[in-house]
């Protein structure tokens, strides 16, 4: 009559021969735990037949011995001192936790990690964490199940929020081009309730070290609406980047090119339109000329350009509203001269479908040509550029506004203390006020200052 033992056998031996029950395979006796020739696990009988439901005190020694029977595509092996906690061995010799429990007719069953790159005391707290939970009536492996179906970022932008900001947002392509550029590589293969609070502030912090605090700003800003539509749409719980601080913006920096700088930039341009890029580099030289935002002249088609008037129709800018370009005489010239002509609806087709996309690398090889990489010269500085220039030349801040398309001359403020003539000539204005009213009252002239 076959006999099965409800509970570990446990037998001393004083050496490796055979026992009662027929020979002790080399396997067991390799698993015998801390006390030499100690074995310890169920024994079932049944006939001449015998095999083994192993129970053994886990231990890096005997966990580094077991090896899965010959035959066996696995074996599972159960720790003495906390039950729910298994140790599967394959034959391949690969050894991985599970915890695995039963109440209530619900089965529940959850990968550990491997081992030892999981350690056995790790395992076993884990173990006994979820079976706690188990205790409590609740289901441990829910949220693993959850996240499962939930879409990472990347997924959650295209299938979900892209439609949100095409509808609601002027500057839907930037939120696009961040999404395919710095925020998809970072963050867009991860299940979006893995992203942490403190993983999104440090990478807002070392934004930094390469971008302008403004930029940086808007990455931010960026992730942070994602996950406030993700959780009103109830898709995640909380949205992590709430609360992280934006850097202070000082977005007064004017840095631009002087007349030998411009003419070391056109140069480089030349030199790249010849040898490398021809449609980068007449951009380039086209976001001098015109002061526009990199993403409004890109995106220009020869539907908009009136070469006979001299005036480019921009339908998509940053603050929503359509505006025409005037254009001057070498953006002319240059737009009238570029090979998309008749070839492409864009004025600067990039190589597949679409505009061109990137200007990273040949704006890198124009700056380090000119001599300029290394001194904080960025592509949207040549819209600084022809505003500083306009306002040297003594244009007033409401034609460096209408040139750069703002709205408020207050944004053009920045270019003010570069309009030196024309503020000399408005003190000199009002000293001379002053002068005719001295000699009026006194009938001689102020004494003026002899030069030092």
């Amino acid at each position: 009559m076959p006999i099965r033992w409800s509970r570990p056998f446990s037998f001393w031996r004083t050496e490796q021969s055979d026992s009662d029950f027929g020979p002790v395979p080399q396997s067991w006796v390799a698993a015998a735990g801390d006390e030499p020739g100690r074995l310890s696990f169920f024994w079932l009988v049944a006939g001449d037949a015998m095999t083994t439901a192993n129970c053994i005190n886990f231990s890096p020694r005997v966990l580094n011995a077991l090896q899965a029977p010959a035959g066996l595509k696995a074996k599972e092996f159960v720790d003495e001192r906390v039950r729910n906690l298994k140790l599967e061995v394959t034959a391949g010799g690969t050894k991985s936790f599970w915890f695995r429990a039963q109440k209530n007719g619900q089965r529940f069953n959850q990968h550990l990690g491997h081992y030892p790159s999981t350690s056995i005391e790790e395992a076993r707290k884990a173990a006994l964490d979820l079976k706690n939970q188990v205790d409590r009536g609740l289901d441990p492996t829910a949220q693993r199940k959850a996240l499962k179906t939930e879409p990472t970022l990347r997924e959650f932008f295209f299938e979900s929020y892209l439609g949100y900001s095409k509808a609601h947002k002027a500057s839907w392509r930037d939120d696009f081009n961040r999404m395919q550029g710095r925020v998809g590589k970072k963050f867009g293969d991860r299940k979006m309730s893995t992203i942490t609070k403190r993983e999104i502030a440090e990478y807002h912090a070392s934004l930094r070290e390469e971008l302008s605090f403004a930029t940086a700003n808007r990455i931010l800003v960026l992730i942070s609406a994602i996950y406030r539509k993700a959780v009103e749409w109830e898709v995640v719980a909380v949205n992590p980047a709430a609360g992280i601080r934006q850097f202070r913006e000082n977005n007064a920096r004017t840095r631009f090119l002087d007349e030998a700088e411009v003419a070391a930039f056109l140069k480089a341009c030349d030199v790249e339109g010849a040898t490398q890029n021809r449609t980068a580099a007449d951009l380039l030289k086209g976001l001098l000329y015109t002061g526009l935002r990199k993403s409004e002249l890109k995106n220009a088609k020869w539907v908009d350009l009136n070469l006979d008037r001299g005036e480019l129709r921009l339908n998509h800018t940053k603050n929503g509203e359509a505006r025409t370009v005037i254009l001057s005489d070498q953006a002319k010239n240059l737009l009238a001269g570029l090979p998309s002509k008749g070839k492409s609806e864009w004025l600067f087709p990039g190589r597949t479908k679409g505009p061109l996309n990137n200007l990273d690398k040949p704006f890198a090889r124009v700056i380090a040509r000119a001599g300029l990489a290394g001194t904080g010269f960025t592509i949207h500085c040549l819209r600084h550029t022809l505003a500083s220039h306009l306002a040297i030349q003594g244009c007033s801040l409401r034609i460096i506004g209408e040139t750069l398309g703002h709205k408020s001359v207050v944004m053009s403020a920045r270019y003010a203390h570069l309009n030196n003539g024309a503020l000399r000539a408005a003190v000199n204005g009002a000293g001379s006020v002053f002068q005719q009213a001295h000699e009026a009252a006194t009938g001689t002239p102020p004494a003026v200052a002899e030069a030092a």
